[in-house]
């Protein structure tokens, strides 16, 4: 949604409708379970594996 700016009548600002924030509530919700369905496999080693992905990313 874009409302009139609170200072400046030149500007807009843009923000979500509660529509919008419940399809990101669902999406987010939906990404962290293929997440955990594609890491399952590494069963406890997940913790290792990302300290391995830091390494190799060099930070």
């Amino acid at each position: 949604m874009r409302r009139e700016h609170s200072t400046d009548t030149r500007a807009k600002t843009v923000g979500l409708t509660e529509a919008g924030k419940k399809c990101v509530q669902q999406t987010v919700k939906a990404v962290e379970k293929v997440d955990a369905d594609f890491f399952a496999p590494l069963g406890d080693k997940v913790s290792t594996f990302n300290k391995q992905l830091l390494l190799l990313m060099g930070k």
